[in-house]
């Protein structure tokens, strides 16, 4: 099921692969009958993940759906967009800005 979660949504004809199976898993259509059925586990698998905890607001809206591969991008366009990670820098700073020796 991993070429649901893949970044590209169009293969890229010329892009050069490691092994066939990567290029398989980029060539591969996503549609019919095994892709629905495919999405739709990814997407249950992620929802247990997420549920409750802070990224369900991020694909709650994706819920009606179960769309496995929408939800993975949103879930990575969350976590690795720069508000996030400049609120883990900011968290971070202030953890060391406000710690003190308290000794052994």
């Amino acid at each position: 099921m991993s070429y649901i979660i893949h970044d590209l949504d169009v293969p890229d004809p010329i892009a050069v692969y490691e092994t066939e199976r990567e290029w398989i898993k980029a060539m591969v259509l996503l549609q019919g009958p095994c892709y629905v059925c495919d999405n739709e586990t990814i997407y249950g698998i992620l929802k247990t993940l997420v549920l409750e905890g802070p990224g369900w607001p991020w694909i709650s809206h994706l819920d009606k759906h179960k769309d496995g591969q929408a939800t993975w991008k949103a879930i990575m366009a969350h976590y690795d967009g720069d508000s996030f990670q400049n609120h883990q820098k900011e968290s971070a700073y202030s953890s060391i800005a406000n710690s003190q020796y308290q000794g052994e």
